[in-house]
């Protein structure tokens, strides 16, 4: 029923020429030939340049060549003007070369990002506006049509270019000049400014900066002149965030408001955005927008929600520390009851901080080297470390690391095996053994002493020295590592279990797989882990922390360490169960055993180095009898 144009009177465009560049007199005025625009910049500008004092000629160009070859003719103080046809347009960068000193302008702002000194550009924004009263008059008001004049934009919008502006510094007046050095300024600010900055009125998109461009898509001839309902995905999110966001300026000033954006491939991003009035004397008029985005910081919340709602049941009644971490920074996501108590911090102070902030790590070199492994092997299996906890005790453990999916996100989910305690008891373990290695060359002086009173052969006294050396070398083998193993146990049968039980038992992990436990139990122990099973299943107390022994697929008995928890499985009851094969240590505990007893002997010796030949020679056969396990005392 109506309509506005872009179009801007040949009168405005040449007084703003001339205003820039004040000795303008004669002018070329180049059009593409069969264009429908060209008659009018012609008519137009011939109109209006006598008044302005202005003299000049148009010339319609077929061909680009056309258009040089007219430059060339034209006299040396004759400005250029080009039409605002594509043929011209596209070419500026050519005209402009065959100027030379002379200046070209340009009615089109494209021209002038190509080289033109100046262009002139309708303001979109109220080209709309002018279109929104029109509608208003004749819809609202009933005015007739015929008296609704042909609009155009009165205040269009002035283009400079910098590098041009600089070759014609001396016949450019200074206010000229410092428009120009202010719409430098902005786009500079605008390009290298590191959030989204743009302009809007009346919710219509007038200026965006790269950062907006990179962050949607779109290219900025696609956005200027656009609705901002273009960016969000539904009309609830316009309607809400255009309420939000101006109530809040209104009344608080510039404070952030999040919402979210839909990018031109029909991505999602999640955004913050913070307006500014232009003028604040008139909340009427446009604002400038500040907008950051904040998707990864949305995903990382919503990845710490689903971890929750995922894990939360296993991973907190886990009777081992269990962590999610920030594989790159070390940022704790998630961590369970048992992680809590092995550090000593509360999990508030765990959560969104990293393990460097915290300080756990005595050497931060040590984690470094650990994840290169883990990103080398994409995974992590009992590597030792050695943290601080809260009160400033050495923690010793085994980390095993497995990366993980979690909301789109690569994470770490990290298990610890507290080996404190074992470590204390090797070191107390080698502390006694150095003892008896003490006691032990006593008891070879003592037992050489005593094999002398009693002429022991040479070859005797050989062999017993023999059986000690080989006795020494039995204490340096000592194996003090051990793999665990996690399973889960409903129903009596294996439902889960991880390759460490394979390793144990020998079973294959399809065979573990629905195999009754009681199978792999010593027919010993078979009673007592039952029944202890069958009581935590009823919610009796009973320990979650026992030793056991097992049978593998070979039919050898092996020791295992169980933590034993309670937890959800399919939705019906299940033990979650962590075990440490401790088949060696059981060997080391009957080696000190006979070590005790061989100390005893030890003393009982020293007591009769005093005694009788015949006294000594009946306490040497008992102690033979009791270190050989022989009826007769036979030492070999």
């Amino acid at each position: 029923i109506c309509g506005v144009t872009y179009y801007i009177p040949a009168r405005i465009k040449l007084d703003t020429f001339k205003q820039v560049y004040p000795p303008m007199k004669d002018y070329l005025l180049l059009v593409e030939h069969g264009h429908p625009g060209s008659p009018v910049d012609a008519d137009e500008t011939d109109e209006a340049a006598p008044g302005l004092g202005l003299a000049g000629k148009t010339v319609a160009c077929t061909t680009i060549d056309e258009a040089v070859a007219a430059i060339k003719s034209a006299g040396e103080d004759v400005s250029i003007i080009i039409g605002s046809q594509g043929l011209l347009i596209d070419n500026t960068g050519k005209l402009v070369e065959v100027a030379g000193p002379r200046p070209v302008f340009s009615y089109s702002e494209r021209s002038v990002e190509a080289g033109a000194l100046a262009g002139m550009v309708a303001d979109n924004n109220k080209l709309g506006q002018i279109l929104g009263n029109m509608l208003i008059n004749v819809l609202v008001n009933n005015k007739p049509m015929a008296e609704m004049s042909f609009q155009t934009d009165p205040e269009p919008r002035l283009r400079l270019n910098r590098k041009a502006l600089e070759r014609f510094r001396s016949l450019i007046p200074f206010s000229i000049q410092s428009l120009a050095q202010t719409q430098q300024l902005m786009e500079s600010i605008l390009k290298s400014a590191p959030a989204g900055i743009g302009v809007v009125e009346n919710r219509v998109i007038a200026q965006v900066n790269e950062y907006i461009l990179d962050l949607t898509g779109y290219t900025r001839e696609e956005l200027i002149g656009q609705s901002t309902r273009l960016l969000y995905p539904t009309q609830e999110d316009y309607d809400n965030a255009g309420l939000e966001a101006y109530s809040r300026t209104v009344d608080q000033g510039s404070v952030p408001v999040e919402t979210r954006w839909t990018c031109k491939d029909g991505s999602i991003r999640h955004v913050s955005i913070a307006l500014s009035l232009l003028d604040p004397l008139d909340i009427t008029g446009g604002y400038a927008f500040a907008v950051t985005d904040i998707t990864d910081r949305k995903l990382a919340e919503s990845a710490l929600k689903e971890s929750e709602e995922r894990f939360s049941k296993a991973f907190m009644a886990s009777p081992a520390p269990l962590s999610i971490s920030d594989i790159a920074t070390g940022r704790f996501i998630a961590v369970n009851d048992r992680c809590v108590d092995l550090l000593g911090y509360s999990r508030e102070e765990l959560l969104g901080r990293t393990s460097r902030e915290i300080g756990i790590w005595p050497d931060a070199v040590q984690r470094d080297r650990a994840i290169a492994k883990l990103r080398k092997n994409n995974g992590l299996r009992n590597e030792p470390i050695t943290f601080i906890n809260r009160s400033g005790a050495e923690i010793f453990a085994l980390w095993s690391g497995k990366i993980i999916s979690l909301g789109g996100k690569e994470v770490l989910l990290s298990i610890f095996i507290d080996q404190t305690e074992r470590v204390r008891s090797e070191a107390a373990l080698a502390a006694r053994t150095r003892a008896f290695h003490i006691a032990m060359a006593t008891f070879i002086i003592l037992l050489l002493a005593v094999l002398l009173r009693l002429f022991i052969s040479l070859r005797q006294r050989k062999s017993a020295l023999e059986a000690l050396r080989n006795s020494e070398e039995k204490y340096r083998n000592l194996v003090d590592n051990a793999a665990e193993a996690i399973f889960i146990i409903q129903d009596g049968m294996f439902k889960f279990c991880n390759k460490s039980l394979s390793d144990i038992s020998g079973y294959g992990l399809d065979d573990l797989i629905n195999k009754p436990f009681i199978d792999l139990i010593h027919p010993e122990d078979q009673r007592m882990v039952f029944d202890r099973y069958i009581q935590r299943m009823e919610g009796k107390n009973v320990p979650y922390r026992y030793s056991f022994r097992f049978m593998d697929v070979w039919g050898a008995t092996r020791w295992i360490d169980v933590n034993v928890a309670l937890i959800s499985w399919d939705e019906k009851p299940a033990s979650l169960c962590l075990a440490m094969d401790i088949t060696e240590q059981k060997r080391d505990e009957e080696i000190i055993r006979l070590d005790e007893k061989r100390l005893e002997s030890l003393l009982d010796l020293n007591l009769m180095t005093d005694a009788s030949e015949s006294e000594l020679t009946h306490f040497v056969m008992e102690a033979a009898v009791r270190l050989t396990n022989s009826s007769i005392g036979y030492i070999a």
